[in-house]
């Protein structure tokens, strides 16, 4: 199983952040710098070709671009850019990973991050979102993805949060298939932070990826992921996933967070999860080809007490002072993850995993 592991990249806004990102917009918050990141790629291209060498000097076999806050929802937060400005800056990163990759002497793929395209963890609104909005997302996918389509090796749907979310990410692929046949897909869910099995619309990890597979173009989605949440919840993903996978011939793989304060928990004890659970619920319904996936508007709260209720306490010898995982402990979870049980055959890290956490993978998973 060693020598067949992919090892991905980690986090790319997190080092960014470490790099000044809060001098290109004084009006952002810290959670919110990950928008100010996609200017990076125009303003400061340096800054992001050395994170992406960070990576490279790992020998991982993939680097991601540079473009999750490249949407229009990211852009309008920052005074004085346009969400015109999206594809422009998607373009420039994809260059930048390019560059990088091809200045290596050994394969290192370019895969093209298709983020969120409104906020993330929106777990309920795509459920309220009118037929046209749902469209309009296709249409903004099809753009960010046909942009950087010439510099990328692979398209990854990164940090979905609801069947919905995926499902119009999958007519996407099939539209930008037609126009390059030999790109493969890649789609990452990010789950609830428990040992369910949902994503964060509490919907079941094993219905999303039936629906996937049966949604996406035929023979084009390589690999289901899973990211964006506490490594046990990958761990149990990846457990519900590896039958499917077996039946279906896809690929699984898991990039977790690194901080000890699980997004589940951070959502919850913020109020985000409850503002973002009852916006729009005057909106007509979602198009009719697509499922009603999300649970009823009149539950919402309920069911978001449970979740959080459902958190355990992260174990704390596992995390520094500062509440990043130890690169050791975050070994051990892909360890997990790779094992027979779990089949896992692509790793990598998500927020707050670094360069140090990709080398403890390199050194001992391959």
């Amino acid at each position: 199983m060693a020598s067949q592991i992919i090892l991905l990249d980690g986090s790319i806004g997190h080092l960014l952040k470490s790099k000044g990102l809060e001098s290109f917009s004084d009006s952002l918050a810290f959670h919110e710098l990950f928008a100010a990141g996609s200017l990076a790629n125009i303003i400061k291209p340096d800054i992001v070709r050395k994170v992406h060498e960070a990576y490279a000097l790992q020998n991982c076999n993939v680097i991601t671009t540079n473009t999750f806050g490249c949407t229009k929802f990211n852009l309008q937060k920052i005074p004085g850019t346009s969400d015109h400005q999206a594809i422009h800056l998607a373009i420039a990163a994809a260059q930048i990973a390019r560059e990088v990759a091809d200045a290596y002497d050994r394969n290192i793929l370019v895969a093209g991050c298709l983020p969120p395209l409104q906020e993330s963890y929106q777990v309920y609104a795509p459920h309220n979102t009118t037929a046209t909005q749902l469209n309009e997302f296709e249409e903004e996918y099809i753009q960010l993805a046909t942009a950087i389509a010439t510099h990328v090796d692979i398209f990854i749907f990164e940090t979905l949060s609801s069947i919905t979310e995926a499902l119009v990410a999958s007519r996407a692929a099939c539209n930008v298939q037609k126009l390059y046949p030999s790109k493969p897909w890649w789609i990452s869910f990010t789950l609830e932070d428990s040992e369910r099995a949902v994503l964060r619309s509490g919907e079941p990890l094993d219905r999303a990826a039936r629906e996937v597979c049966h949604n996406f173009p035929e023979n084009s989605l390589e690999a289901i992921l899973i990211n964006c949440c506490a490594p046990a919840a990958v761990t149990a993903g990846l457990k519900v996933l590896k039958p499917i996978a077996k039946e279906k011939g896809f690929k699984m793989g898991g990039y977790a967070n690194g901080f000890k304060t699980t997004t589940s928990e951070w959502l919850h004890t913020t109020g985000f999860e409850r503002e973002v659970a009852s916006a729009g619920t005057d909106h007509t319904p979602a198009a009719a080809d697509l499922p009603d996936s999300s649970p009823p508007s009149s539950s919402l709260n309920q069911q978001l007490d449970r979740d959080a209720s459902s958190l355990r306490s992260l174990p704390t010898e596992e995390y520094d002072a500062e509440g990043i995982i130890l690169p050791e402990a975050y070994l051990k979870y892909a360890r997990q993850w790779t094992s027979e049980e779990c089949g896992a055959t692509i790793v990598g890290g998500c927020c707050g995993i670094g360069p140090e956490h990709i080398a403890q993978l390199e050194a001992h998973l391959r």
